[in-house]
């Protein structure tokens, strides 16, 4: 974990605006791995916390904005595109249709702690057209919960790891991190089983 922390501290806020604002344009990068990581560094006083929850809320809000706009002015046919190449699949641009169509605005924020529908819901806004008033306020709110909450719990987490590791040794944080994705396994099989 250590190794982990220490090179996103090394890349610092740079990072994290670049990971985030090409998440959220359409390009899957490991964002929410970043967004933890940070707010992992910052319990152990190598970054702040609001500076990762602010520089990250804009990158969100600014990447999001981004992929909107690509939905907007390409649309369908881009994406179909896509498809015909083989990414994103057809039953993955179907799910985040759907999930936008039955939750409308309000799926911008929920699609933000989806990693698939997280990436392409900005898209399918503006494919919808989607007045863009009522896009930036959903997004703005979905961006700001997002980075709150997962950087808070990369927070949190991280001081817990170093909690464990000073009094039980670092075989404790392997196991706690074994029993940890396990359970988040379990649950997310059963969920889409």
């Amino acid at each position: 974990m250590n190794g982990v922390v220490d090179w996103v501290t090394s890349h610092g806020y740079l990072l994290i605006f670049v990971t985030v604002t090409l998440e959220l344009l359409g390009i899957p990068f490991p964002a929410e791995t970043i967004l933890v990581t940070a707010g992992a560094a910052a319990s152990a006083g190598k970054l702040s916390l609001p500076a990762v929850m602010v520089v990250a809320a804009i990158a969100a809000v600014l990447g999001a904005t981004g992929g909107y706009w690509i939905g907007r002015i390409g649309g369908r046919p881009l994406l179909n595109r896509l498809v015909e190449r083989g990414w994103p699949k057809q039953q993955q641009v179907l799910r985040v249709e759907r999930f936008f169509e039955r939750h409308g605005g309000k799926s911008l924020i929920g699609a933000r702690f989806l990693p698939f529908v997280r990436v392409f819901a900005p898209w399918m806004a503006g494919a919808a057209h989607m007045p863009l008033r009522r896009f930036l306020l959903w997004n703005v709110a979905g961006g700001v919960t997002w980075v709150v909450v997962v950087a808070g719990a990369g927070f949190v987490f991280g001081k817990s790891v170093t909690a464990i590791a000073h009094s039980m040794g670092p075989w404790a944080v392997a196991v706690v991190l074994a029993i940890a994705l396990g359970a988040l396994t379990w649950h997310r099989v059963r969920r889409h089983g």
